[in-house]
């Protein structure tokens, strides 16, 4: 009996292993398509910087930028680092010969740099390639943040490159992360640094949840669309969503909202009927999925992940099956005005939106 209960036990061990690994290799695989996002949103600012031997990806404003390469070259001081102007922080008060050493300051560019070394040793020919391999080859790196609904390459030393899982929503697709206590320690006020922001955050250290500080540069890649499909509203907190009706048209409205951390969606439209219909962006049979989302495609709402097409005239209709999950009259309360969908039916939806990786 115990040797039984003993070969049952390492083999329910294994079987975690096995899924702990797919979770992780889930995470990888789509932290480098939503990567490579990023990298077609900003095509214009990548390019391989010939003088430093590695990928550059420059955010918007330019003062701030992402390098990274995979082949040894001991030239470099890191393989996978940030560059980011130095004034906003001097002005703070920062003294650069107080600074630790992994954050160096370059007088000729009047940049501070910071990153790591990686194990790596093969050279890729696009941007993504390279990317992608740093990540199959150094898998430790990457995080998936839940509450900032954000993938995160770790630069080391509580700094991090961050990017959106859904790219389309959050409003931040881009953001620079780095840890206060380095400027801290050199002087510097970290709330009056301008062009940044000093957020606290939520964060999960161990099993624990935990508020901590953060020096932030956040972009926006996405402008509502030159269509005037998919248009988006600014996402909203724990609290309900008020529909103007006069916004609505045959364009589909997206309206963000957070409840309890967890980032969810509702779609509305007005149908060839004049009635405007209201849903969930998401589906009972598609939501577990990375892509179980709809996008307005010409007169459809087509699900990314299977991609079923549903027109205007469908929506609101049935529920269950690929149909994005309608909010019925009798959730929501209608006026001449505004239609209200409350933060309590909100909460009873959060399960479609949880399980998405």
């Amino acid at each position: 009996m115990k040797k039984e209960l003993k070969i049952l036990v390492i083999i329910i061990m294994f079987l975690m292993t096995i899924i702990s690994c797919q979770r992780l290799d889930i995470v990888g695989n789509n932290a480098i398509k939503k990567f490579e996002i990023i990298l077609d949103l900003l095509s214009d600012n990548v390019s391989f910087n010939l003088e430093k031997n590695a990928w550059e990806l420059a955010a918007p404003d330019l003062t701030t930028r992402f390098f990274y390469n995979s082949d040894i070259d001991e030239s470099r001081l890191f393989d996978v680092w940030i560059e980011f102007d130095a004034t906003p922080f001097i002005e703070s008060g920062l003294d650069v010969a107080r600074l630790p050493s992994h954050l160096v300051f370059d007088p000729f560019s009047n940049r501070l740099v910071t990153g790591i070394k990686i194990i790596s040793s093969e050279r890729f020919e696009t941007a993504l390639s390279t990317f992608e391999h740093i990540v199959k080859s150094n898998r430790r790196l990457i995080k998936y943040h839940q509450f900032g609904d954000h993938y995160g390459l770790d630069i080391g030393n509580n700094n991090m490159l961050h990017w959106a899982r859904r790219v389309e929503l959050i409003e931040g697709q881009l953001s620079f992360i780095l840890n206060p206590e380095q400027f801290i320690i050199a002087g510097a006020d970290v709330t009056s640094i301008t062009g940044w922001r000093n957020p606290t955050v939520r964060a999960h250290s161990g099993r624990k949840v935990v508020s901590e500080s953060r020096v932030v540069k956040p972009f926006n890649l996405l402008l509502l669309q030159e269509d005037g499909l998919n248009k988006r509203k600014p996402v909203i907190y724990d609290m309900d969503i008020v529909i103007k009706v006069a916004e609505i048209t045959e364009n589909a409205l997206y309206f963000p909202v957070q409840i309890d951390e967890v980032l969810m969606e509702v779609i509305a439209v007005k149908a060839p009927d004049g009635t405007i219909r209201t849903v969930f962006n998401t589906c009972q049979v598609c939501y577990s999925s990375s892509f179980g989302y709809f996008e307005q495609i010409g007169a459809h709402l087509v699900c990314r992940n299977c991609g079923n097409r549903y027109r205007m005239s469908q929506l609101e209709r049935a529920s269950g099956g690929c149909n994005p999950e309608p909010i019925f009259a009798e959730n929501k309360t209608v006026t001449d005005e505004t239609i209200t969908i409350s933060k309590e039916f909100l909460k009873n939806y959060k399960y479609l939106f949880e399980k998405i990786n």
